[in-house]
């Protein structure tokens, strides 16, 4: 496999390659990690067109699964933090598709992961508003256009449903990569011939055994934070 890393994490990279020999991926390669989080609002169809009228071509989301089935860009677990709504815990796996649709992605008072971006931060990059993108439309956006990196976050489900979603809207296999922490989740990817990369965050390096994830199938690892 090849590690693959966040550049202000050397020192956990270079402790791996030492143990373990794996080749490093130092530089060259370019990807939207939530379709470019922190420039534009992330995961969203704005964002991504964004990014693809400046000539990115590899694409890194994250899909979860609606309780009535569909696949919704997510990273986050619940809706509270593009919502900005802390007063209500609302899993996107207990919200319907049309739940998830019907929320506005607030731009004067959305959160980062590490600051709430208001005072117009978004709004100053012309954002009034925007809403959740779901995995179809994503697909027909910009399926077969750029490199999919998409990782698996919620269980054996959300990868099954990936899979399928990804047969439906005839993505080559050669144009995505499934990633997941949880080996479970990607059995079905696996099984059906995608490329595998296993997220790996700092800590969990220490103990990471990458003989066996190459044993499983996992063509790529990558230390995430």
């Amino acid at each position: 496999p090849v590690l693959g890393f966040n550049p202000t994490k050397h020192a956990a990279i270079d402790s791996l390659v030492s143990r373990d020999g794996i080749p490093a991926m130092t530089g060259g390669v370019v990807n939207l990690h939530r379709g470019g989080a922190d420039v534009v609002i992330e995961n969203t169809r704005a964002g991504f067109t964004q990014a693809f009228a400046q000539g990115f071509r590899i694409f890194e989301t994250d899909t979860r699964l609606t309780v009535d089935g569909a696949l919704v860009l997510s990273h986050d677990t619940n809706v509270n933090r593009l919502v900005f709504d802390p007063g209500a815990d609302r899993n996107v796996a207990n919200l319907t598709k049309a739940q998830i649709k019907a929320l506005t992605i607030d731009p004067q008072t959305i959160q980062t992961d590490d600051t709430v971006k208001g005072t117009g931060f978004f709004r100053a990059q012309g954002y009034d508003s925007a809403s959740y993108y779901f995995l179809d439309d994503y697909l027909a956006d910009f399926g077969n256009k750029v490199l999919m990196l998409i990782e698996v976050k919620d269980n054996v489900l959300t990868g099954d449903a990936l899979v399928h979603a990804l047969e439906r809207n005839g993505i080559a296999k050669e144009n995505v990569i499934v990633m997941t922490f949880v080996d479970a989740y990607v059995a079905s990817a696996k099984a059906n011939g995608y490329t595998l990369l296993k997220l790996y965050n700092t800590a969990g390096t220490a103990t990471a055994n990458f003989a066996n994830d190459r044993a499983f199938g996992y063509s790529i690892v990558s230390c995430e934070s």
